[in-house]
């Protein structure tokens, strides 16, 4: 193992810990366990008709619950959708470990699809604790060419925030590079989202935040 890994697992490892002590640790683990995040979130947050006219529903899974067909669905829409940016950045692409991040355990899939089946979207996160925070933590929100303008990013935006706020999470956060020009303008001037206090100065990336309590 390398000291870029070893370095990786001792910090994760140190948050695993400061997680199990953490007052926040029951919340969080409740939310963690919950088998559908959606259940009894506003209908309009599940179901929602494009601006031209199709219908799309949005399905949550937890990461165990993922076909290996929906995973590798999900990854090439990552990879495709962002890795020249990721290429470009300080961390660079690291397909392998970008893998083991979208199957940390614990991991939520929100799914967008049209009625005949065919996946135009998704939004992963973690309940997280974050600046001694509890936190819905967005992983990954990526949407398929063929959906781009169809309103498919802002539902699951807010199908998220609603998650966050119906589990009592003080807010929804993520990282945006600050070189993703498009992502910057989506959270901050259409979803409301501001740099978080928690966000580091000399960083290429950006940590958004918004309250959903």
């Amino acid at each position: 193992m390398g000291k870029k890994a070893k370095a990786k697992e001792k910090k994760e490892a140190a948050k695993r810990k400061l997680l199990e002590t953490s007052p926040h640790a029951l919340l969080i683990k409740e939310a963690t366990a919950a088998a559908n995040l959606l259940e009894d979130v506003d209908d309009n947050s599940k179901i929602f008709e494009t601006p031209s006219g199709d219908r799309v529903l949005l399905e949550c899974k937890n990461l165990e619950q993922l076909t290996d067909a929906e995973f590798s669905w999900a990854f090439q829409l990552v990879k495709s959708n962002m890795m020249e940016l990721y290429q470009r950045s300080k961390g660079g692409w690291v397909e392998k470990g970008k893998k083991k991040e979208m199957k940390t355990p614990g991991m939520k899939y929100l799914i967008a699809s049209d009625t005949k089946g065919n996946q135009l979207g998704f939004a992963s996160g973690l309940f997280d604790v974050e600046d001694d925070c509890a936190v819905f933590y967005l992983y990954e929100i990526m949407v398929d060419t063929s959906a781009r303008k169809q309103s498919v990013g802002m539902k699951l935006m807010q199908a998220f925030e609603a998650i966050s706020s119906k589990f009592g999470m003080e807010k929804v956060m993520l990282t945006c590079l600050k070189d993703n020009t498009g992502g910057q303008h989506f959270f901050k001037g259409k979803c409301n989202y501001e740099v978080d206090s928690f966000s580091p100065d000399d960083a290429d990336y950006d940590i958004l935040s918004k309250k959903t309590s």
